[in-house]
């Protein structure tokens, strides 16, 4: 039986305005990364992933949403860029999903997930 809030699987998306946008599907479950970017299909992938980076993938999320819960109501993203580039975090468990988006830069307590999926897929969140 899962614990309350097991996170299951996740997207981390980056659309670029007129650019198209960039895609990471992270199963934890399965323990598997899907790359898709809309702008160049040869650079669609899959890979596997270990134990040990689904453990690190999981502690990021948890502090990251801990981080967020006890910051102040109305807390986002950095408007930097606001009509350039938004981003959109979707978190799947048993119990439903949760989606984090805005336009701007991605908030600082994601950017180490952001740098966990470069790592993995070797690739990094820009077109």
């Amino acid at each position: 039986m899962q614990e309350p809030g097991h996170i299951d699987s996740l997207d981390f998306e980056l659309i670029f305005h007129r650019k198209g946008s960039l895609r990471a599907h992270v199963d934890l479950e399965r323990g598997y990364m899907t790359w898709h970017d809309s702008w160049q299909w040869g650079n669609n992938f899959t890979r596997t992933i270990s134990d040990d980076q689904v453990a690190k993938i999981r502690t990021l999320i948890e502090s990251c949403l801990k981080l967020q819960a006890e910051s102040p109501a109305g807390a986002v993203a950095d408007m930097a860029d606001p009509d350039l580039v938004s981003y959109l975090i979707t978190l799947r468990s048993g119990d439903g999903s949760r989606q984090i988006r805005s336009n701007g830069n991605v908030p600082d307590c994601w950017l180490p997930l952001k740098t966990m999926i470069e790592k993995i897929s070797r690739i990094c969140f820009f077109v």
